[in-house]
């Protein structure tokens, strides 16, 4: 433009006034041209690009990028639009199909996988993708699996529970039965102590009243043998008067008349004499058969004390023993009435456990159900099937095999994870499937 402007002026000055008007359409006419040429080569491939790259902005990935061959800036830019445009159509196949197994996954539907080409940038995350969704899918198999071991063990468990629930009712009843027996033993082993008691106490007063007898008995013969000693003095006195009256009469006789009247009274004094010596007599006799039988009776007497002491004694054992019974009869009372309360706990602990194992097979039964929503093997619509009560042989052949299987993961405690790589290490998928409350 300046060229042009120094080229008008010179014009003027050399040529004069009348070329003035031509050199300035001349002039003009250049300028719209050179103007129309500087637009179509600088500015048109600018605006064409700045307005493209408003549509690669605004998701136009359709239309054509120009001037790719340029050497200059607009081609490096529009080569730079090109580069981000085939990226943008790689991120948005990546995505669809993303989008489209993470609707499946949704559904649970366990069995998508990525089969599409992924370009080389995004091949990591395809290959992170179907790992993790072979994991999730052994797991979830697994899990299933474990679920359905539990459901049945927790049948078993109820139908266990339901079996010791009737064996602790029938032991309350039979315990309750022994208690009740046992009370009435307990009250009958009572009153035999109580009347070993009373029997101790009337054999000890009949030892005690038999060692009196036998003292008053031994008085009676010693008083007896005194008496039976008098007896043979009246008895001697008796034989002496009738001695003095016999020499009475015989001098009354020598005495004639005047000793007639004496002669009578000797002789009623010599009878006398012979009555109080035949009596005397007869009681000695009887005397001597009284002190007989007091000497016997005294000496069985003191063959009997000795017995009836050792009756007493024994009774007296018998009624220790009976009074150690009583004590270990009521202590066995206890005994079974805390067995009958411990039976009647395990009764109702019995119950309660069938009611938690009926609770718990109810809660894996729905965790079954929940879990059939995952299609973990490919075959369609999925169903779920109320197990049958297993076996308890069946059960823990299934738990022998499950258990090593868990066993073998890396969790620790009552956690639990899996290996979502195949390897021994860890990875950082691997702590997403901890149990987090479980620490």
């Amino acid at each position: 433009m300046v060229m042009l402007i120094v080229a008008v002026i010179a014009a003027e000055f050399f040529l004069g006034g009348h070329y003035t008007l031509m050199i300035g359409g001349v002039s003009t006419t250049l300028g719209i041209v050179f103007g129309y040429l500087f637009r179509k080569a600088i500015a048109d491939p600018y605006v064409t690009t700045v307005l493209r790259m408003e549509g690669l902005a605004d998701g136009d990935l359709e239309s054509p990028i120009q001037f790719t061959d340029y050497t200059d800036c607009v081609g490096r830019l529009t080569r730079a639009m090109h580069t981000f445009r085939d990226a943008a159509v790689d991120q948005k196949m990546v995505v669809h199909t993303l989008q489209d197994a993470l609707n499946r996954l949704s559904k649970g539907d366990l069995t998508v996988r990525v089969e599409a080409d992924f370009p080389a940038a995004y091949q990591e995350l395809k290959t992170n993708f179907n790992t993790a969704l072979d994991r999730l899918s052994g797991v979830m198999t697994e899990v299933a699996s474990a679920v359905r071991n539990v459901a049945s063990g927790g049948q078993q468990m109820s139908a266990t529970a339901e079996q010791l629930s009737q064996g602790a009712t029938e032991q309350a009843a039979s315990t309750e039965e022994a208690s009740a027996s046992m009370e009435e033993m307990t009250a009958t082993i009572k009153q035999s102590a109580d009347n070993a008691v009373q029997t101790e106490t009337i054999a000890r007063n009949s030892a005690e009243s038999a060692t009196q007898s036998g003292k008053t008995v031994a008085e009676a013969v010693a008083a007896m043998q005194t008496i039976a000693e008098k007896i043979m003095v009246v008895q001697e006195i008796a034989r002496q008067t009738d001695l003095l009256a016999l020499n009475a009469a015989v001098e009354a006789a020598r005495a004639g008349e005047h000793g007639r009247g004496f002669a009578v009274v000797a002789s009623e004094v010599r009878k006398l004499a012979e009555r109080s010596q035949a009596a005397a007599a007869e009681i000695s006799g009887l005397s001597a058969t009284t002190v007989q039988s007091a000497q016997t009776a005294g000496e069985m007497l003191g063959k009997l004390v000795p017995d009836i002491q050792r009756t007493a004694q024994l009774v007296e054992e018998i009624s220790a023993a009976a009074r150690e019974q009583t004590i270990g009869a009521s202590q066995i009372n206890t005994a079974i009435q805390q067995l009958d309360k411990v039976a009647q706990q395990n009764t109702s602990a019995a119950e309660q456990m069938s009611s938690t194992s009926d609770e718990l097979a109810g809660q894996a039964e729905q965790l079954q159900r929940t879990i059939s929503y995952f299609n973990v093997d490919g075959g369609g619509e999925r169903s779920f099937a109320k197990p049958a009560r297993p076996k308890r042989g069946a059960i823990e052949r299934e738990l022998a095999i499950v258990s090593p299987q868990l066993k073998g993961r890396g969790g620790s405690g009552d956690a639990f994870d899996f290996d979502l790589d195949g390897e021994d290490g860890e990875d950082g998928l691997d702590a997403q499937f901890v149990r987090r409350g479980a620490a």
